[in-house]
C-alpha cells in the first residue's frame, strides 16, 4: 500500500494554530489511513515517535535510544507540561497534541492530530514557528529548504511502521 501524504492548508481550528502569537511560518501535512488504526491521539503519537530512526530521534528529540524513549513514553500521559525527549507538551485535546521547543532565536510548535471518520481516519502534522530575531530568520531561511521534506519523512516513517 502506497502512503499518500499531501500538503494541506493549515487547519484554522487546530490547537497549534493558536499556540503562538504572530507566527512567521505555518504549514500542515496530512494522510488518510485505515479507520480505527489508532484508537486515540496518544496511540498515534506513541507510534509516530517510536517509528523514527536513531539519527532522527537524536537530531529532533535528543534521544538516540529507542528503549529509553519507549520507557519515557510509558511513564507519561501526554499531558501539558510533560516531555517526550526534547519536545515539551504545551496543549492537548482529544484529537490533537501540541509539542514544542523554544530556542531563544526561534519558538517552534508542532502538533499531531487524528480525525476519525467512518470509512477512514486522517492524521495531520502541523507546524508553526515564530522567528524571534535576525538569527532566527537566517536559521529558518536555511531550515525551511528541508523542513517539509523532514516532516513528510517523519510521517512516512510512522505510517510505514504501522503497515508492517
Amino acid at each position: 500500500m502506497m502512503i499518500d501524504i499531501q500538503e494541506i492548508p493549515p487547519l484554522p481550528d487546530a490547537l497549534v494554530q493558536s499556540a503562538l502569537p504572530d507566527v512567521d511560518c505555518r504549514d500542515a501535512l496530512a494522510a488518510t489511513i485505515a479507520a480505527g488504526r489508532f484508537p486515540t491521539i496518544v496511540d498515534f503519537a506513541r507510534a509516530y515517535f517510536l517509528a523514527q530512526p536513531t539519527w532522527l530521534r537524536t537530531v529532533s528529540m535528543s534521544q538516540p535510544s529507542r528503549a529509553k524513549l519507549e520507557r519515557a513514553m510509558n511513564g507519561t500521559r501526554f499531558e501539558p507540561g510533560e516531555a517526550i525527549g526534547a519536545w515539551i507538551i504545551y496543549h492537548r485535546n482529544a484529537d490533537e497534541i501540541v509539542f514544542g521547543e523554544s530556542l531563544g532565536f526561534m519558538t517552534y510548535r508542532f502538533s499531531l492530530s487524528l480525525k476519525h471518520d467512518t470509512q477512514s481516519d486522517t492524521v495531520v502534522v502541523s507546524t508553526v514557528a515564530k522567528l524571534n530575531d535576525r538569527f532566527g530568520k537566517l536559521y529558518f531561511s536555511i531550515v525551511k529548504l528541508m523542513h517539509k521534506r523532514f516532516v513528510k519523512l517523519t510521517l512516512t516513517n510512522a505510517l510505514t511502521a504501522i503497515q508492517r
